[in-house]
């Protein structure tokens, strides 16, 4: 005869409903638990579970309602959260969503306070400390933003987001140095993010470290990051340096593969016109105003 230790999942579900069936309710729970310990995500099983306990929280339950969120039915998560926050208050993952719808309908004082509570439940949860961040900032708290978005780093360092949501920041601070070495991280973790690389740049550009700008800008370049204000600010970089053949050099190539963007002959105008050659100066604003009539550009165009 079978012991407890030795009964399998499915006999131990017929006992469950076997015992369900005839009322034991204490035999049916014992053996339904028996078989979502080894299974927590068993359908039969949390449905013989349920019968016993209509209010009954499972992780299919929190997934079901992330999806609700997903397909942005938020009123329907609102409500089946908050009930069953009041059953369940210690699940950390109710009070996160109830915070996300709030944040959805922007009542961002409340949000915070549910993401405050999930992470005192789940301190140990990057996601809450990230919610938490995003949530700071949007209520104009920047210091504890900051400590938050550390906190993630710390909790997962291998999630790009929270390095660059924390350069930003600074950026706005015009703390640039600090923004760099952020973006710089994040780089390491994403090296084929041509956006990243050039975040990257322009933090080390805005900094004053022309040397480091110019490898990120040419290693976004390299990925296709070819936008127009990459290769200018990568003009102006090496520019910084003293190196105004290699900056002429940049502004020919683009020119030359697009002579008829009047922003091309405008921006090397100005460039020309930093270094003293004014002459060569006029002669790109003279292009730029033929292709664009209405431009207006600093100083007598000859």
């Amino acid at each position: 005869m079978a012991t407890e230790k030795t009964v399998s999942a499915k006999e131990a579900l017929k006992i469950a409903d076997a015992a369900a069936a005839k009322g034991d309710r204490e035999k049916a729970i014992k053996y339904y638990n028996a078989v979502l310990q080894k299974y927590p995500d068993h359908e039969k099983a949390i449905a013989g579970y349920r019968k016993l306990h209509p209010n009954s929280l499972f992780r299919s339950d929190i997934d079901d309602l992330m999806k609700l969120f997903a397909e942005g039915k938020y009123k329907e998560v609102e409500v089946r959260a908050g009930m069953l926050i009041e059953l369940y208050p210690n699940v950390f993952e109710l009070w996160s969503l109830m915070g996300s719808v709030l944040s959805v309908k922007g009542d961002m004082d409340q949000a915070l306070n549910y993401f405050k509570k999930a992470s005192v439940l789940a301190p140990y949860n990057a996601t809450t400390h990230i919610n938490l961040a995003n949530t700071y900032l949007a209520t104009g708290d920047v210091k504890r933003a900051k400590s938050s978005f550390q906190q993630v780093i710390k909790l997962d360092p291998k999630y790009v987001g929270s390095y660059i949501e924390f350069a930003r920041i600074y950026m706005r601070e015009e703390n640039y140095k600090a923004a760099a070495e952020l973006y710089k991280e994040a780089s390491k973790l994403s090296p084929k993010s041509a956006e990243i690389l050039t975040s990257t740049a322009v933090a080390f550009k805005a900094s004053g470290q022309f040397v480091e700008a110019i490898k990120y800008y040419r290693s976004a370049i390299d990925l296709g990051g070819t936008n127009l204000r990459v290769f200018v600010d990568l003009a102006d970089c090496e520019l910084s340096i003293g190196n105004i053949d290699e900056a002429k050099r940049i502004f020919d190539i683009i020119i030359s593969e697009g002579p008829e963007n009047y922003m091309a002959h405008f921006q090397y105008g100005l460039m020309l016109r930093k270094i003293g050659d004014d002459a060569a100066a006029d002669e790109q604003f003279a292009k730029a105003i033929k292709l664009n009539p209405d431009l207006k550009v600093p100083g007598k165009v000859n």
